[in-house]
C-alpha cells in the first residue's frame, strides 16, 4: 500500500511508515512498477490473463504484445486491448518476466494471421478452432517449438501439407471436423513425441503412412501416453497390417483408436474385430 492512505489508518501509521497489526510488520514500498529488463515493458491494470492470475505491474515481453496487436490490426473484427483478445497464458521466466505460451482464438472471426507469428518463439499452444480461415498459413509450420496445434471444427480445405513434419515438438494435432483432403502425410511419422492424432470427419483419401501406427510406441505405457489415432468418417484405404496389434494400443476403446466409416480392406487385424465399423469396399480386390 502506498500514500496518501485514508485517514483512518492514522492509527497504525508510524514516522517509519509502517504499518501494523497484531502479527505482521509491513514495509511500504511504493515503487509502483518494477524496472523492466530490456525487451520487457510493464503492464498497468491487465485484463484477466491465466485464468486471472496475472496483476498489476508485471513485466511482458513487448515483442510478443506486438504481435497480438499486429493481429488486431490485421483483422477488423478484432479491438480494443491485444491483452483482450482471445484467451491467453504468459508464462513467467526464471528472471520474473513474462512470454506469451498459449493463445487460443476459436470461434473469432480471424481470417488473417499476421507473418509476425513467428515471433513468438515461446508458443507452446496455438488454437483457431472455429475461425473460417480455409487454409492454415505456411508460416504456421514454422513455428517449431509448437507442442499443440489445434485447428478443429473449422472450413480448413485442401491437404495436409508436408511441411506439418517441420513442427517436431507436436504432441498432439487436432484438425478434426474440418473440410480437408488427399492422403495423410508421411511427415507426420517424423513427429515423435505426437500422442494425440485427431483427423475424423475429414475427406481424407489414401493408405494410412504405415509408420503412424508405431509413433512413440517405445513409450505408450499407461493410458496417459496411449497414442489416440481418430481417423473416423475419411475414404482412407489399404490394409492395415496384423502387426499392430503388437503395440500397446487402446485397441478396446474408440476413444484410443477409432478407424469406422473409411475405405479400409479386409482381413482387418484381430485387435480390430468388431470395431472396424461400415467400411467401403468396393475398391478392394
Amino acid at each position: 500500500l502506498c500514500p496518501p492512505w485514508p485517514d483512518c489508518f492514522e492509527n497504525f501509521l508510524t514516522s517509519e511508515g509502517l504499518i501494523f497489526d497484531r502479527t505482521m510488520q509491513h514495509t511500504q514500498v511504493c515503487n509502483m512498477y518494477p524496472d523492466c529488463a530490456d525487451g520487457y515493458t510493464v503492464v498497468a491494470n491487465p485484463p484477466p490473463l491465466n485464468d486471472g492470475k496475472i496483476y498489476d505491474g508485471l513485466c511482458f515481453h513487448q515483442g510478443d504484445i506486438d504481435v497480438l496487436q499486429d493481429f488486431v490490426d490485421a483483422n477488423d473484427s478484432l479491438t480494443g486491448d491485444p491483452l483482450a483478445i482471445g484467451s491467453q497464458y504468459w508464462r513467467e521466466s526464471v528472471d520474473g518476466n513474462y512470454k506469451l505460451s498459449i493463445l487460443i482464438f476459436n470461434d473469432l472471426n480471424i481470417t488473417d494471421i499476421p507473418e509476425s507469428i513467428i515471433n513468438l518463439t515461446e508458443l507452446k499452444h496455438l488454437d483457431f478452432s472455429g475461425t473460417p480461415m480455409t487454409s492454415i498459413p505456411p508460416i504456421i509450420y514454422d513455428l517449431t517449438n509448437l507442442e499443440r496445434l489445434i485447428w478443429e471444427n473449422g472450413q480448413l480445405t485442401g491437404s495436409i501439407p508436408s511441411e506439418i513434419g517441420n513442427l517436431t515438438k507436436l504432441t498432439q494435432l487436432r484438425l478434426q471436423h474440418n473440410q480437408l483432403t488427399g492422403p495423410i502425410p508421411p511427415e507426420i511419422v517424423s513427429i515423435e513425441d505426437l500422442h494425440y492424432l485427431w483427423l475424423n470427419n475429414n475427406q481424407l483419401t489414401g493408405e494410412i503412412p504405415l509408420g503412424i501406427w508405431y509413433i512413440n510406441s517405445d513409450e505408450l505405457f499407461g493410458d496417459y501416453n496411449k497414442l489416440r489415432l481418430q481417423l473416423r468418417h475419411n475414404q482412407l484405404s489399404g490394409v492395415i497390417p496384423e502387426e499392430v496389434c503388437d503395440l500397446n494400443l487402446g485397441w478396446n476403446y474408440y476413444a484410443y483408436v477409432d478407424i469406422r466409416n473409411n475405405k479400409f480392406c479386409p482381413p482387418y487385424p484381430s485387435c480390430l474385430t468388431g470395431r472396424t465399423g461400415s467400411q467401403n469396399t468396393s475398391d478392394c480386390d
